[in-house]
């Protein structure tokens, strides 16, 4: 039955909590995603757009947008 095994498998989950990638995040700041790095972009942080489709990206991607 495919319910019973989803219950196993969040008991295990909930049983061994921890984080198998450390993330670069912080949750209680909104942000968006650099469309080429997938890092946040925070609040307040500078970011450049591209004009054609308005994906957002950091800085340091400038010029070689939507390649």
């Amino acid at each position: 039955n495919h319910a019973t095994k989803a219950r196993q498998v969040l008991q295990v989950c909930e049983r061994n909590l921890q984080d198998a990638t450390q993330l670069n995040y912080d949750f209680r700041n909104p942000f968006v995603v650099c469309g080429a790095t997938f890092t946040p972009i925070y609040c307040g942080q500078k970011e450049v757009s591209c004009p054609y489709c308005m994906a957002r990206f950091v800085p340091d991607i400038a010029g070689k947008l939507c390649s």
